[in-house]
């Protein structure tokens, strides 16, 4: 199964909105709408009723929601898991590019100087938004 559906119909059931979800997974509203008919389709039932402004969880979405929630939880803590023995040795960092260049340009500079006192230790910067930064701190891969 993709997680990546799952993951979807939570924010969706969550938000009660294709729209606010779409906003939320940094996806277009069609690609939600999609990935929701996807599941569906795989499952054989619909999971929401649709209505104007009102979208509820059917009886079967209702059963699958504790399911989706425990099987997103246990793939996140395996993928942390799983990262971790391979990546215990990388230090990661990520900011705004306002906050880079008045405050961790230089102590990063300084961090790289003073690399022999770090070994084996892998660094990583990211310079991207605050929304995509805290998208990828939820998703543990920062």
């Amino acid at each position: 199964m993709d997680t990546e559906l799952l993951k979807t119909f939570l924010e969706v059931s969550r938000t009660r909105h294709f729209g606010r979800a779409a906003e939320s997974l940094y996806l277009t509203q069609s690609a939600v709408s999609f990935r929701i008919r996807q599941l569906e389709n795989q499952l054989g039932v619909n999971l929401f009723t649709r209505h104007r402004n009102n979208i509820r969880l059917t009886a079967a979405g209702e059963k699958l929601l504790p399911y989706a929630e425990t099987l997103m939880s246990t793939w996140q803590a395996a993928r942390k898991e799983v990262a971790h023995t391979s990546r215990h040795n990388e230090f990661s960092i990520g900011a705004s590019a306002s906050l880079w260049e008045c405050m961790l340009n230089q102590w990063l500079g300084r961090l790289y100087q003073n690399q022999d006192v770090h070994t084996g230790l892998q660094f990583e910067a990211r310079i991207a938004q605050r929304q995509s930064l805290v998208k990828q701190l939820h998703e543990r891969q920062l």
